[in-house]
């Protein structure tokens, strides 16, 4: 078997145009055949439309604002509207962030491509399909690369939730202590008890 037919065979991508779903970044799940088998009912989340950010108006360098995932840029946005509503320009010296977010799903992306070249192999081998290792191996590398480009040093940090709260404190000026807290649904919440019973 050779490269196209592996990647017509156990590749198949649906496009964005053959998508059921109204709403970015789904990648299917809601409507695979895991979610119906184990007869799950995910909600898919509200739409805020594309994200745009400027490296002029963002202390962010372009193009670590260009690898970054787009909950990062979102936080920023919304972030630095609540302080521009609030009528200052920073939290200044005593400022404090508290960010509570879950895990964005994109993340487990690059994890995902390390994994590839093992369970590619593994694939072929449950499926008793044969194919040249030279074929093998650009099937896999066009997996990877269909699935995601390979980490960089922008990358890492555009994925790392735990970077958020400090990304945030340096674009609004907090010289404060800053917390990512992550709970699932509730880490909003616990960054906000957090917040509360920190010593001012």
């Amino acid at each position: 078997m050779n490269r196209v037919e592996l990647r017509s065979t156990l590749l198949t991508l649906d496009s964005v145009e053959t998508s059921t779903s109204q709403y970015p970044g789904h990648y299917g799940v809601p409507d695979s055949l895991w979610v119906k088998e184990e007869g799950l009912r995910l909600e898919p989340g509200l739409t805020t439309g594309p994200l745009r950010g400027s490296p002029v108006s963002l202390k962010i360098p372009p193009t670590e604002l260009q690898e970054m995932l787009p909950q990062q840029l979102a936080l920023l946005q919304v972030a630095r509207e609540a302080l521009e509503h609030s009528g200052r320009s920073e939290l200044g010296i005593d400022g404090s962030i508290f960010v509570g977010l879950g895990l964005d799903p994109r993340s487990s992306f690059y994890h995902l491509r390390w994994m590839l070249p093992e369970r590619g192999k593994a694939w072929l081998n449950e499926l008793g399909i044969e194919a040249h290792p030279e074929d093998v191996d650009h099937w896999i590398q066009d997996l990877q690369n269909e699935l995601c480009p390979p980490l960089n040093a922008n990358r890492v940090m555009g994925a790392l939730g735990s970077i958020a709260a400090s990304r945030l404190a340096r674009e609004l000026g907090a010289g404060g202590p800053a917390h990512t807290v992550s709970n699932d649904h509730i880490g909003g919440f616990r960054a906000l008890e957090q917040a509360i019973h920190t010593p001012v």
